[in-house]
C-alpha cells in the first residue's frame, strides 16, 4: 500500500511538471543575419520572454580556457514578452578563467548570439541563443 502510494505520488508530480512545461511560453530568437563581420550591425528579436531587462551577448563555442563572452548593445525592457535589440558586433571577447580574465580579439569562427538578463541582474529570466558565424 505504501509503495503504491509513493508511485502514485511520483506519477502525479511528473504529470504536473509535464503539464507546466507544455503550457509554458517557449522563448524564441530570430536574428537579422546568421553571419557578419566584426563591427557590423545585427538585430536580434526575442519572443516568449519573461518580463525584465535584456541585453545581447556573444559567446565563444570553444573557449581557450574558461567561459568566453561579451555583452554588447543597449539594455532594453521586454514588452509583452518581446524585445528587439540592435547592436554592433564587438571587437573583443573576454574569457573568464579560474584565476584571471583575459581579453581576445573576436576572430572569424563559430559563436552563439544570446539575449538574456545582464550578468549583474537575476538569472531567473529567460535566455535564448542562436548560432552565429563571424566572418572576415
Amino acid at each position: 500500500m505504501a509503495k503504491t502510494l509513493k508511485v502514485l505520488t511520483a506519477l502525479l508530480a511528473l504529470c504536473g511538471v509535464v503539464t507546466a512545461t507544455a503550457f509554458a511560453a517557449k522563448a524564441h530568437l530570430e536574428l537579422s543575419r546568421s553571419k557578419g563581420k566584426v563591427g557590423s550591425s545585427v538585430t536580434a528579436t526575442a519572443t516568449g520572454l519573461k518580463s525584465g531587462r535584456y541585453i545581447m551577448s556573444v559567446q565563444g563555442t570553444s573557449s581557450p580556457g574558461g567561459s568566453c563572452y561579451e555583452e554588447f548593445g543597449p539594455v532594453k525592457m521586454a514588452d509583452k514578452g518581446r524585445v528587439k535589440l540592435t547592436a554592433k558586433i564587438p571587437k573583443r571577447i573576454h574569457c573568464h578563467g579560474a584565476e584571471s580574465t583575459t581579453s581576445y580579439k573576436l576572430t572569424p569562427g563559430k559563436y552563439r548570439l544570446q539575449v538574456s538578463a545582464p550578468v549583474s541582474a537575476s538569472r531567473a529570466r529567460s535566455t535564448v541563443s542562436s548560432p552565429f558565424r563571424v566572418v572576415k
